[in-house]
């Protein structure tokens, strides 16, 4: 069982970065056990003849002008995310409840597959957390070290979470207008798994004022100030880009982009340079060469076993380069059973602490003093334009039948009351709700719903703002709640279709929610054929019947 230890607190009197490094060590029964991370060589030292507070820094990146993190709230903060010596704190900074498996490193065990398979998600994670932080390391040390409250006013523009990271290679992706399931899942995950296939850091860029179009423009999922995914999670990484150098980045080519995902490299003149800029489709991807091989690398490199918990940290690394097997189910989506995918998702999805907060508070006022996770369904409910092309779509009566199988199927103890989780975007269904028959549900139960729902009525960012009621931060915070909800519920039913039902799946099948033997299923996975709505892109001859069907009736109508 992995818990925290740590020897050394942070002291401007180290001089080595050292003795700033985190030990994992975990509890069992009042026995510690350890795991150490580990610098190698290059940065174990940081020269005290450099005193300056910014001596590591070049002066055309001190005089920027830069693309900066959002800070956080004190200079203490931002140098525990980078030099965390406490590993629950790095695994309560994703969305997952306090009492999920994910964030527990006592359960851990090499007799359990399922315990090894989330130490092995675990190590993913710390994994990306590492490669992306490692730049910044030792000259944050140098800061910590040499910076007084005066020299920071010298250069009051550079943040606290704002490094240069002389020696890095980045990759930047604007981030695009797609619903957030999509450009989190199908981009930003595999903007992460291609920065560590070819070792470089990955920058998520919007509305930035320098650099190619697309850089430029803001992303419409945020409506802060900086109209970008840090209004709301924390930055992908401390390391930070003047705007000189995203003008002079190069912009790779679609062919090259598509090499890089095939090859796991960028080729040809631009292999070495500092920084390049693709845009990367909302579509499934490859997943590029020697990504396993380099998270397993971090693993073994920087996370040093002891005797007692060797075995199972060596299995759980031996585990991430394991192709997982395709999940027996009628249907199978991108990234369905992947712990690299999932491991990249709970990276990129780490709130911002003032929205974690948030996200907590509303989640405890929504959830009644009783509630048991053990008799909770959560019925996520992804309506309005998803209907309208890229899939079929339930009506609330069957929606209502869904949950009343499901039910049947996993309890028969009627003297237990239901607690059903409803969310959705779409105020139709909740009109619907305030109509229905108690009675209709042959069983107690009573529904919950999202306090901070806007019912926005679309997942496309752009149409957020056209009626003037809502904004983008407001979606923002109602469709994360309505995760960290849904996150609640042991059974769970979505449409798997919807790349945000399969966001709330890549969590929730990962042990991210309280609840123990979760059971997540898509509708696509019913056994009630009436029940199994078609994506869009589902060419399965069941779904081509249905269409047939439904062009004939439909051609039928038109004739009466």
């Amino acid at each position: 069982a992995l818990v925290i230890h740590s020897s050394h607190q942070f002291s401007t009197t180290h001089d080595s970065v050292k003795d700033y490094l985190p030990a994992f060590v975990g509890r069992s029964g009042g026995a510690a056990t350890s795991v150490s991370i580990r610098l190698p060589a290059e940065h174990h030292n940081v020269s005290t003849n450099q005193d300056g507070c910014f001596s590591l820094n070049s002066k055309s990146w001190l005089g920027g002008p830069r693309i900066g993190n959002s800070p956080l709230e004190s200079t203490e903060a931002a140098m525990d995310l980078i030099f965390s010596n406490n590993l629950p704190k790095l695994l309560q900074q994703t969305i997952c409840h306090e009492g999920s498996r994910f964030r527990d490193w006592n359960d851990v065990s090499t007799d359990d597959e399922s315990s090894l398979n989330l130490a092995a998600l675990r190590l993913v994670y710390l994994a990306f957390h590492i490669h992306q932080h490692e730049p910044a390391w030792r000259e944050a040390l140098h800061r910590r070290q040499h910076c007084t409250d005066e020299d920071l006013q010298i250069h009051p523009h550079v943040g606290n979470m704002d490094f240069e990271c002389p020696e890095a290679k980045f990759l930047v992706v604007p981030l695009g207008e797609a619903g957030l399931g999509a450009v989190m899942r199908l981009t930003v995950v595999n903007a992460l798994l291609a920065g560590m296939a070819i070792q470089r850091v990955v920058l998520f860029v919007n509305n930035a004022n320098a650099g190619p179009p697309n850089v430029k423009k803001p992303w419409p999922h945020a409506s802060c100030e900086r109209h970008d995914m840090q209004c709301f999670f924390l930055a992908p990484t401390p390391c930070v880009l003047t705007e000189e150098e995203l003008t002079n980045a190069h912009i790779l080519e679609r062919s090259e982009m598509r090499s890089m995902f095939r090859n796991g490299m960028i080729s040809g003149e631009h292999a070495n340079d500092r920084v390049v800029v693709t845009k990367i489709n909302t579509r499934p991807h490859m997943a590029p060469p020697h990504l396993r091989e380099n998270l397993m690398t971090i693993a073994k490199k920087y996370i040093t076993p002891n005797e007692r918990n060797g075995a199972l940290l060596e299995r759980a690394v031996e585990l991430i380069h394991e192709i997982e097997p395709l999940a027996e189910s009628r249907y199978y989506y991108f990234g369905h059973s992947s712990k690299v995918h999932h491991g990249a998702v709970f990276y990129a999805m780490r709130p911002r602490p003032e929205y974690a907060n948030l996200l907590n508070e509303i989640v405890n006022e929504s959830l009644p003093s009783d509630f048991d996770t053990a008799t909770s369904l959560g019925l996520p409910i992804r309506g309005s334009d998803k209907c309208l092309v890229e899939s079929e779509c339930l009506s609330f009566e069957q929606y209502m039948n869904v949950i009343v199988s499901v039910w049947k199927k996993h309890h028969s103890d009627s003297n237990v009351v239901a607690t059903i989780i409803l969310t959705t975007e779409d105020e139709r269904v909740m009109k619907e709700l305030k109509k229905i028959d108690p009675t209709s549900i042959p069983f107690s139960h009573r529904f919950i719903t999202n306090k901070k729902d806007v019912l926005q009525g679309t997942g496309l960012a752009n149409d957020f703002e056209k009626g003037g009621n809502v904004t983008a931060d407001q979606v923002m915070l109602s469709s994360l709640t309505a995760l960290k909800l849904q996150l609640s519920s042991k059974y769970s039913v979505g449409n798997c279709c919807s790349n945000f039902h399969n966001l709330l799946f890549d969590f929730l099948r990962e042990g991210c929610g309280p609840a123990q033997d979760i059971v997540a299923m898509c509708l696509q996975e019913l056994e009630q054929a009436e029940y199994r709505v078609c994506c869009a892109w589902d060419k399965s001859d069941e779904c081509e019947a249905k269409r047939e069907a439904s062009a004939e009736n439909n051609k039928n109508e038109t004739h009466r």
